[in-house]
């Protein structure tokens, strides 16, 4: 036989079978029992392996890009409050500078960082006694001299001591006049 381009080709009639040999050429069925089934076990391994397969996938496209997500979240949060403190602390600076722009200002802060006094004033240094300590007199009837005492033996430098009044609530509060 030959087809349009040329090429032989050759077909051979496969013999028909009868009606009785087909029940003899079909494979005989298994017994279940007696023999495992290599294909199912094939199977199942098969099947254990997509599903992990899918299960890494599915985490590492939906679990781990959420938890990246959330993370980065929380880390922004935290690095807002850090910019928010330091555009508290550039506000404070800004402000110390524009005060010692000006010579009221750096007298300023000569006096509290320094401790420069002018020509016409008197320094008068008050050392503490460590023996004396903070125990002071009941009914004692300087209440400036006692926030005074307590904050240094809280540590409190002396430029930032607390208010006397604040420390001691009956005291009255000290006008000048």
């Amino acid at each position: 036989m030959r087809d349009d381009t040329g090429h032989r080709t050759a077909t051979i009639p496969r013999p028909v079978q009868p009606a009785a040999d087909k029940r003899a050429s079909e494979p005989q069925r298994r017994d279940p029992e007696r023999e495992p089934r290599p294909r199912r076990r094939y199977r199942i391994a098969l099947g254990l392996l997509a599903a992990v397969v899918a299960g890494s996938l599915g985490a590492s496209v939906l679990i781990l890009p959420v938890k990246a997500w959330l993370n980065q979240r929380d880390e922004l949060g935290r690095r807002e409050t850090e910019l928010a403190d330091l555009d508290a602390e550039n506000a404070q600076l800004a402000a110390d500078v524009k005060r010692l722009e000006t010579t009221k200002g750096v007298m300023e802060a000569a006096r509290e960082e320094l401790g420069v006094v002018n020509d016409d004033e008197k320094v008068y240094r008050v050392l503490t006694d460590p023996a004396i300590g903070g125990a002071l007199p009941e009914g004692w009837l300087f209440p400036t001299i006692g926030a005074l005492l307590e904050a240094r033996s809280l540590g409190v430098p002396m430029a930032t001591a607390p208010d006397p009044a604040a420390l001691d609530p009956a005291a009255e509060p000290v006008t000048s006049g």
